[in-house]
């Protein structure tokens, strides 16, 4: 009895996978994309590798700034490419690529300006 009972349970499981699985190719199909969305967008990942590039500023201080953790930077600068931004051979094209007039530029300036920013000796 309790045979016939698994393998109807194992049946059901199976079309269940089956069904998950071509309902998520579907969704593939029509442009869908599964998973949380990215905390950082790109622009923000940009501006963090261009904070990253003063070797004064470390990386728990770049993702306290942005409300992050540390991980979460560290994955997003993976993500982008820019894992490696202070040695990064286009640096210069990077922040060339942040804009100029953005507002949130402004508070990074005077964030990266202020006396309290930077390790402590």
């Amino acid at each position: 009895m309790f045979h016939i009972f698994g393998a109807l349970a194992e049946f059901e499981h199976s079309l269940i996978r089956e069904r998950t699985l071509a309902g998520l190719a579907a969704a593939r199909a029509r442009g869908r994309k599964g998973g949380r969305r990215p905390t950082l967008s790109a622009a923000d990942v940009r501006k963090a590798a261009a904070m990253l590039a003063d070797p004064e500023i470390t990386k728990t201080e770049v993702a306290k700034h942005f409300g992050v953790s540390r991980v979460t930077l560290n994955a997003s600068l993976e993500r982008e490419g820019l894992a490696k931004a202070a040695n990064h051979p286009k640096l210069e094209q990077l922040l060339a690529e942040c804009d100029p007039d953005a507002p949130e530029l402004d508070e990074l300036r005077s964030w990266q300006d202020a006396p309290s920013v930077g390790r402590e000796v």
